[in-house]
């Protein structure tokens, strides 16, 4: 007897295949995809690292970022890509979006985002990105577009308190009942700069720059291994050259940035009445647990009544072994404002990527009489108040006026707030730092006093790294006879009429910015004066991070 299916079984088993097949064929499509998806995501890499290789053998070879990928000369064998190009950082990294792969776009997106400019990337080390969305501030993904310095809006990120989630979106508070920061620090970048004329030159060519109106100062943002030397100084009818910027060579490091307090620095609990040096930290890296207190926020009492050296080992012992910020003292280094590092920042203010480019005016100053950081005056020169420490925030538009760019993204207390000391001191003949006028009023290290004496009670001075040396009271010749380089001191003196009043014997540590109580015509950003470096109810201090 023949046997075979009959037609209704030959029909289930059609049935089935087709169940089967409606079944299996979308995991295998979706197999195949995947594995496309992934194929073409390998594609991009290996186009983004050709291209990256291509871009650091121009860099040798010229000196210089190229301006399109046409200079280039890419050795890359695959499928078709064709990205956006959205920036070429100055180390050779790039960052690429929008891609399509043999003309088919592909969900992916290469590299952390890097702003038109070239800026070198932010390290975080330990902080968080955040970017302000017009009403609150919210940590961002770094592929996130969280920075444009052709905007004038400059890189912040911040130092979480315990507890609080570093997911992207997440709300952050700086002040009020719900801070949930420890600090806030803004990025920034390794640059080299030019000065074209004596006082800049304007961004409006029909404006003439002067001492009152000073123009722009130019600014290129330079790969770390870059360090121009030439002669930043306007000589007789020839451009000047370009010099990188002192405050990027850290002891024998050359640094890709740094990051610096948003705000004068401030204490959950200390330095706001007369005590006498009420920090206690007299070491390096230990016994200094009150450095755990210190804080950079807005709408906040700046810490005062504390001489030099407590204020530079409470910003060193940040990264002391079980600090509270959570920094690891092997990534980052924790300091003292030094004054070549104000003068970056008032550098960097003072072109197209600040406040000057920004709406061309000057800084305005802090005038809260109770010495409130991220508080602006109504101009750049008006008397202390108390009217405006609540109506002027930082975050206002008023308030923004005191950024260094115009807008929230820029640093505050920069002219006016409290007189800030900044790690910049006189030599003696000998080559040591002095100390101050008297046992009295010193920096608490030891070193050279008024009458000649040797001061020996307080610390050793830390290493040359951490602070700026001067050698002559000679504004124009302080560094070992010459020009401070990037300083803030004689290449923009009286700029804008600030106060001017450099180092000398009795007077041997420089403080910057000016004081709201001191008098409307002694605060600006190029603001400088010298006094010994004791303790004192309206000198406060700035923390950097690098």
């Amino acid at each position: 007897m023949r046997k075979g299916f009959t037609l209704i079984e030959l029909l289930a088993v059609i049935v089935i295949l087709a169940i089967i097949a409606l079944i299996a064929t979308p995991i295998i499509l979706g197999i195949i995809n995947n594995s496309k998806e992934e194929s073409y995501k390998r594609s991009i890499e290996l186009y983004a690292k050709a291209l990256e290789n291509a871009i650091v053998d121009y860099q040798l070879k010229n000196n210089r970022v190229p301006e399109s990928i046409s200079e280039l000369k890419i050795e890359y064998e695959g499928a078709s890509v064709n990205c956006q190009l959205e920036g070429i950082n100055v180390d050779g990294s790039i960052y690429l979006s929008d891609c399509k792969v043999n003309g088919e776009n592909v969900n992916y997106s290469y590299g952390m985002y890097i702003d038109s400019t070239g800026a070198n990337s932010p390290k975080l080390q330990g902080l968080v990105p955040v970017k302000y969305d017009g009403e609150n501030w919210r940590i961002v993904s770094t592929k996130d577009k969280w920075y444009d310095y052709d905007k004038q809006e400059w890189a912040n990120a911040v130092i979480l308190n315990e507890g609080v989630s570093n997911e992207a979106g997440t709300l952050i508070y700086p002040d009020g009942e719900n801070v949930n920061i420890k600090g806030m620090f803004v990025w920034i970048p390794r640059y080299s700069y030019t000065i074209k004329q004596p006082y800049g030159v304007q961004l409006d060519e029909a404006l003439e720059p002067s001492l009152a109106t000073p123009g722009s100062i130019d600014i290129k943002f330079v790969y770390v291994n870059t360090k121009e030397e030439g002669n930043a100084t306007y000589i007789g009818d020839e451009p000047s050259e370009w010099r990188t910027h002192p405050a990027f060579t850290f002891g024998t490091e050359e640094l890709t940035g740094i990051w610096v307090g948003k705000f004068e620095t401030s204490h959950t609990t200390l330095g706001k009445g007369r005590a006498n040096n009420d920090l206690a930290c007299a070491s390096e890296l230990e016994n200094c647990e009150n450095a755990d207190g210190l804080r950079i926020l807005p709408n906040v009492q700046s810490l005062r009544y504390n001489n030099i050296s407590n204020m530079f080992y409470a910003a060193r012992s940040m990264t002391r072994n079980g600090n509270s910020f959570g920094l690891d003292k092997e990534k980052v280094d924790t300091h003292m404002m030094k004054n070549s590092e104000w003068g970056a920042v008032a550098y960097l203010s003072q072109s197209k990527y600040g406040k000057y480019g920004n709406n061309k005016t000057d800084v305005y100053v802090n005038n809260c009489r109770t010495y409130n950081t991220g508080v602006a005056g109504n101009s750049s020169s008006e008397k202390a108040s108390s009217e405006t420490c609540d109506t002027n925030t930082y975050n206002t538009q008023a308030g923004q006026e005191a950024s260094t760019t115009g807008n929230i993204y820029g640093i505050y207390d920069m002219s006016g707030g409290a007189w800030e000391e900044v790690m910049g001191v006189l030599l003696d003949s000998n080559g040591n730092p002095y100390s101050g006028k008297s046992k009295t009023e010193n920096s608490g290290f030891n070193g050279n006093l008024q009458d000649g004496t040797m001061y020996t009670d307080g610390v050793d001075f830390p290493d040359s790294k951490y602070y700026d040396s001067y050698t002559n009271t000679t504004v124009a010749h302080g560094c070992d006879n010459e020009i401070c380089y990037g300083q803030a001191l004689s290449e923009t003196q009286n700029w804008y009429g600030n106060y001017a009043y450099f180092v000398a014997l009795g007077n041997t540590w420089l403080l910057r910015g000016g004081g709201a109580n001191y008098g409307s015509t002694n605060f600006g950003i190029f603001t400088f004066m010298a006094r010994d470096g004791g303790f004192y109810s309206d000198r406060s201090f700035r923390i950097v991070i690098s």
